[in-house]
């Protein structure tokens, strides 16, 4: 503290009365009805905490008489105090202004400035419209620091550190930060819309108050960033930042390798004492319409990091399409007539691989693509209604790495295994799940799901998850014409249905299905014709017929097709009797639905004769 410092009181005093009592520690002197003024004698310093202003005795001078920065204030301090400048050391510098921030709104017009004074005190203003400033921020918005930045290069990850210094030091990197004013703490909820779909991380400051105000901005951003970090560096000494970092030879390649190893937030940070955050935000209509509108994961149909489902009844070709489009996803490439966005894509494949590979493969070849390395398959279920089994599901996605756009729940029965699926509370709980994910990947979670007895009547099960998704889609299978329609749409205009046919692929070890999209104008009265691709799968189709003649049922369970299916043809291995059952299933010719199997009666009669002499 300088020699100037231990007046501080005497002159906070002069402007602001006396101190109020109650409010009052030993070295915390506070003023106003409210205490909202404090005085720290030990260091010589004062904060008005409304006006988010403070600094040091020259400051307070300047503040209280309302005059600019440059403004003398030894002729008032050697009157009205009796203090003469010239014998105060450090006066010189006390009041020297180091450094001006400027805050910008939306559309780039200057709404405040920072100013930070030597050696570290700070004082906001706005132009007061005339030329001149007033300083406060009362009525004041606050934005973002680098605001037009942000708003200028919306793909790219936003870093949020402690200081406009540090700001603007990662600035000088290339890279995209911001910070607020008014220092820790002071992140305010008008902030958070600016970050709504954005990659966020978090760079607190190596001391509680910096990692208190990483929790705070991570509690601010929850659900509306796309995904957030909070990234600790390593060997900050104590209260060191950014600038520490680099400054011990570090670059932004090396924090860019960090972020990426850093685990996502997939819940809420859990709550404090920090009452400033029992509020909500509201929003005027000009804030609003600066929101970034969702962007497409599949064009028309499906947005980045949204919760949708796609239902149908068993051999509809739900999990076709499904596939279908996570592949196309993967690949980068359009899914028919729409573009994506290309990620990493996870398959949960709840109900086994079976004929999976033969159906990627299939897709590989039809489209001339040399392996898809972004596209990962679990052959197993997850259970989303078990906290283990979520966090072990998340550490494994952390673990591949990449960038993940969408993931595939195939499907959402088995995912809720032991549960209700008409219970509100068992369907809430897998969407909390589903929610947990989406944050913590930033990723679309697409369900796969059954319609009810009556599909006219929709989806199985309570009406919480219609009411949780953003995006449904029914499919339907009419004479082996796949129908998808979205039923559901929160954040685009409903899309017109889309038709696709299927086109047999044959591989060198057997043959497999791939989806075409058919021109709308062309379905109307379209009776698609299926075909056996081999004998072996007419073999196949016998057997199960015969069995449910024989038994006179509609239905038998899959054991039991694969025992008479063995009896029929002895001499075939049982992975070309598997491989046959599997071709069967992907022509929508027969259905299996939770161990059972029965033909599909509304293909029976378009089957094409195989040689002409089998039917």
């Amino acid at each position: 503290m300088s020699d100037l410092g231990i007046h501080i009181e005497t002159i906070a005093r002069h402007y602001w009365g006396d101190p109020n009592e109650k409010l009052t520690s030993s070295d915390d002197i506070r003023f106003g009805t409210r205490g909202s003024k404090s005085v720290v004698p030990s260091k010589g310093a004062w904060f008005d905490h409304e006006a988010k202003v403070g600094g040091g005795v020259v400051d307070l001078v300047r503040y209280c008489e309302n005059l600019d920065n440059k403004s003398p204030v030894s002729k008032i301090l050697s009157e009205q105090f009796g203090i003469q400048p010239e014998t105060v050391a450090g006066f010189g510098q006390g009041s020297a202004e180091f450094k001006t921030y400027d805050y910008f709104d939306a559309q780039g017009a200057l709404a405040y400035q920072v100013q930070r004074f030597y050696p570290k005190s700070f004082k906001q203003r706005r132009p007061d419209g005339n030329g001149g400033w007033i300083y406060n921020l009362k009525g004041v918005v606050s934005f973002p620091y680098l605001l037009p930045q942000i708003l200028g290069r919306p793909d790219e990850t936003i870093y949020i550190v402690e200081g406009e210094q540090c700001a603007d030091a990662m600035a000088n990197q290339g890279l995209l930060a911001t910070t607020n004013s008014g220092g820790a703490g002071n992140w305010r909820p008008a902030l958070n819309h600016y970050f709504l779909g954005r990659d966020v991380v978090i760079l607190p400051d190596n001391d509680d108050a910096g990692r208190s105000h990483a929790h705070k901005v991570s509690k601010q951003l929850f659900g509306t960033a796309r995904t957030i970090k909070i990234l600790e560096l390593p060997d900050l000494p104590p209260r060191g930042d950014i600038i520490n970092w680099f400054a011990s030879g570090n670059d932004s390649e090396g924090l860019l390798r960090l972020a990426s190893k850093s685990p996502m937030l997939d819940k809420l940070p859990p709550s404090d004492n920090d009452t400033e955050d029992d509020y909500y935000t509201f929003l005027t209509p000009a804030e609003l319409y600066l929101l970034p509108e969702p962007k497409p994961l599949v064009e028309g149909l499906i947005s980045e990091n949204s919760f949708c489902v796609m239902y149908g009844a068993p051999g509809s070709g739900k999990s076709f399409c499904a596939l279908d489009i996570g592949l196309s996803i993967s690949a980068g490439m359009p899914w028919h007539d729409k573009a994506t966005r290309q990620g990493s894509v996870l398959y949960i494949a709840g109900e086994g691989v079976g004929g999976l590979g033969r159906r990627v493969k299939a897709f590989e070849r039809y489209h001339g693509l040399d392996g898809l390395n972004s596209f990962h398959i679990l052959q197993q279920a997850v259970n989303f209604r078990d906290d283990p089994s979520i966090q072990r599901l998340l550490r494994s996605i952390d673990r591949v790495g990449g960038d993940f756009s969408a993931i595939f729940v195939d499907t959402v029965a088995r995912a809720l295994p032991g549960s209700d699926e008409n219970s509100a509370t068992d369907m809430g709980a897998f969407v909390d799940a589903c929610d947990r994910v989406r944050h913590h990947t930033g990723a679309a979670v697409i369900g796969v799901h059954h319609s009810g007895k009556d599909i006219n009547r929709g989806m199985r099960g309570s009406s919480a998850l219609l009411g949780a998704v953003d995006t449904s889609i029914e499919v339907k299978n009419t004479d082996g014409l796949i129908c998808l329609k979205t039923l559901k749409q929160k954040d685009q205009a409903e899309h017109p249905p889309i038709y696709l046919n299927l086109r047999e692929i044959m591989l060198t070890d057997g043959s497999s299905i791939v989806l075409e999209r058919i021109d709308s104008a062309g379905v109307d009265g379209q009776a698609r014709r299926v075909k056996f691709g081999s004998h072996r799968q007419v073999v196949a189709y016998q057997a199960l017929c015969n069995e449910l003649i024989d038994r006179g049922v509609t239905k038998v369970s899959v054991e039991v097709w694969h025992k008479v299916h063995a009896e029929k043809a002895p001499d075939l291995k049982s992975s070309q009797r598997r491989d046959a059952r599997q071709a069967l299933q992907d022509k929508g010719l027969v259905v299996i639905d939770r161990g059972v199997v029965w033909i599909n009666r509304d293909l029976k009669d378009k089957i094409e004769p195989f040689d002409g002499d089998v039917f």
